[in-house]
């Protein structure tokens, strides 16, 4: 009895106790109704060998398993109960819920546990369908899956094979049952995946890489690691193999990269830059050069001499005749043209590149493009002066052979001068404003043939050409009766130049 509580016995009373008040106790009849409280103790038994403690029980829920190799796409493992889920928060019907699981190959949720219960209801934010049937006298799993294991219910288990399951959210994540045309969100509920099949990336055959399984068994594909290659990822790739290394350069190959030793005229990470105006060059090549620069220099030597020697001749002389406009037009002209040549036709001052070791040692001094380009700008313009002054010469031969004009000439000297120095400016002034830099090549400047304004360079010298050689040839073709008005010693002239010209062509570089 506890310590302050009184006890009052009736000896007739029958054998049961009531707490009358908080501190005292009666006795009462065992047929008396009063109101009750109940009370779980715990009983211990003790003796002398041993003791036994009895206590209450609870049910357990089996551990379930989470997913090993994940889930398909879309889907996850809800706090890894072992089911991939997939949620789609849209009401629908039962019938178009389910449709939309099986367009996954999976199916409407099914809970088996409350493990899982607890997963769903934490996961989702209203009412979603289940996929279990009634079918004769209980709740189904679907496709023959049994009875269930798990239930969770909001009432008694509804009987009717018109029904439709669902969890409602509104009522603290019971089932309860709808009809055909009740709508609620979707959470499709599809199998763990499983292991990879024997023989293909569980093998790891993939060396140095990603392997990725194929769709039949023992098929997979490596996806190698950089510096790396073959079906399976083990064979080292050798950079070197595309011979990245320019200008004679040595390839030294490294794991996933390469390095490039330079010869000392080159430097970079290809040996793509040239530190000095040198080119590399073979002997055979460096030979054939030097004997062109030589044959070359010797002609346009010679060639350089005996012009000036013919115009210093005619300036002792003082002979300014229209006849002599005419040819020191073309001697001047062409006698500038090859002074330039001379020192100026490649790139490197004399062609000194000529002489440049086989390691491309050396530095003569070079022309830069804008250089290179002023060069054959003014090459242009000296060989067109040069055909100008050829083509007014033959006209005048001709007109003054066959009477066309006998007293005065056609051409008068300053107009002659005018037009063979002012003529070929529209023509060279229009090919340099626009193709300037098509004029030259990595080795020349001048012709290249490789250029649109090339034809600009020929197309008007040849035309030139052309039309000289038929006043030339015309000039010639007939015996003209004598005319006592004309002068019969500048008819012989221009008769025997225009024969000359049908037979010499001046050099045109």
């Amino acid at each position: 009895m506890p310590a302050g509580v009184t006890y009052e016995i009736d000896d007739n009373a029958a054998k049961c106790i009531r707490a009358y008040s908080s501190t005292s106790w009666k006795d009462a009849s065992c047929t008396d109704t009063h109101g009750y409280f109940c009370e779980f103790t715990e009983t211990t038994t003790t003796t002398s060998t041993s003791t036994t403690t009895t206590t209450p029980t609870t049910t357990s829920t089996a551990a379930v398993t989470p997913c090993p190799y994940g889930c398909q796409p879309g889907y996850s493992d809800w706090q890894s109960v072992g089911s991939c889920y997939k949620y789609i928060a849209s009401s629908n019907i039962q019938t178009l819920a389910a449709l939309a699981c099986g367009l996954d190959l999976a199916a409407l949720l099914v809970v088996d546990s409350a493990a899982e219960q607890l997963a769903v209801q934490s996961s989702i934010s209203d009412s979603v369908w289940m996929g279990i049937t009634y079918s004769g006298s209980s709740w189904q799993k679907p496709l023959l899956g049994g009875a269930l294991s798990y239930t969770n219910w909001n009432s008694p288990a509804p009987a009717s094979s018109l029904s439709t399951a669902y969890i409602d959210s509104t009522n603290s994540y019971k089932w309860s049952v709808g009809s055909v045309l009740t709508t609620a969100e979707t959470v499709c509920e599809a199998k763990c995946l499983l292991a990879p099949l024997p023989g293909a990336c569980n093998l790891n055959p993939c060396v140095n890489g990603n392997c990725t399984n194929g769709k039949l068994l023992g098929l997979f594909t490596c996806t190698c690691s950089a510096g790396y290659t073959g079906t399976v990822c083990n064979t080292e790739i050798d950079e070197c193999d595309s011979s990245p290394c320019l200008n004679n350069g040595v390839c030294t190959d490294t794991f996933n990269g390469y390095n490039c030793t330079c010869l000392a005229a080159f430097s970079g990470t290809n040996c793509e830059v040239k530190l000095t105006t040198c080119d590399l060059q073979t002997s055979s090549e460096q030979k054939q050069r030097i004997a062109m620069f030589a044959s070359q220099s010797v002609s346009s030597i010679v060639l350089l001499v005996a012009l000036g020697i013919l115009v210093i001749i005619f300036l002792i002389l003082l002979d300014f005749s229209l006849e002599r406009v005419f040819h020191m037009g073309q001697e001047i002209s062409l006698w500038l043209a090859h002074i330039t040549i001379l020192f100026a036709r490649t790139r490197t001052v004399l062609d000194a590149g000529a002489f440049c070791g086989a390691d491309a040692s050396g530095n003569p001094p070079k022309l830069s493009n804008v250089q290179c380009g002023l060069v054959a700008v003014w090459l242009h313009y000296l060989y067109l002066v040069h055909f100008a002054f050829l083509f007014m010469e033959t006209l005048h031969n001709y007109t003054l052979y066959t009477y066309v004009f006998v007293l005065q000439p056609l051409l008068k000297r300053k107009f002659v001068l005018l037009l063979g120095l002012l003529g070929p400016l529209p023509i060279v002034a229009l090919t340099a404003g626009i193709w300037f830099s098509d004029y030259v090549t990595e080795q020349t400047c001048w012709l290249n043939f490789s250029s649109v304004n090339f034809f600009f360079e020929l197309l008007p010298a040849l035309i030139m050409c052309a039309a000289g050689e038929i006043c030339a040839e015309a000039t010639g073709m007939v015996e003209y009766a004598r005319n006592v008005m004309a002068k019969e010693e500048k008819r012989f002239s221009a008769n025997t130049n225009s024969k000359g010209s049908i037979l010499i062509v001046p050099p045109y570089q």
